[in-house]
């Protein structure tokens, strides 16, 4: 499960050419730790978070992706980053 997360977020890094110019997923990489373990995320997870919080929704809406972002632990990760909870349409 971890080293499918891992891949994942890694793989993200695709996503982001094909996503909005200003999304970049391997900025997500530094979030590792706390999207598989649940553990506090750092300052730089959370500000990167922060820097990506407008690609999240399109994030969850990729099929390959969609249940990582929806996980327990980066709902954790997101809220104690100070982000709003994901309300995609």
């Amino acid at each position: 499960m971890v080293m499918m997360l891992t891949t994942s977020i890694v793989l993200l890094a695709g996503v982001a050419t094909s996503a909005a110019a200003s999304c970049n997923t391997k900025l997500l990489k530094s979030c590792v730790p706390a999207l598989t373990t649940g553990v506090t995320p750092t300052a730089e997870c959370c500000s990167n978070v922060k820097a990506q919080q407008s690609c999240l929704c399109q994030f969850a809406k990729n099929p390959a992706y969609a249940r990582y972002v929806g996980s327990p632990n980066t709902r954790r990760t997101i809220a104690a980053c100070g982000v709003s909870p994901l309300h995609c349409s």
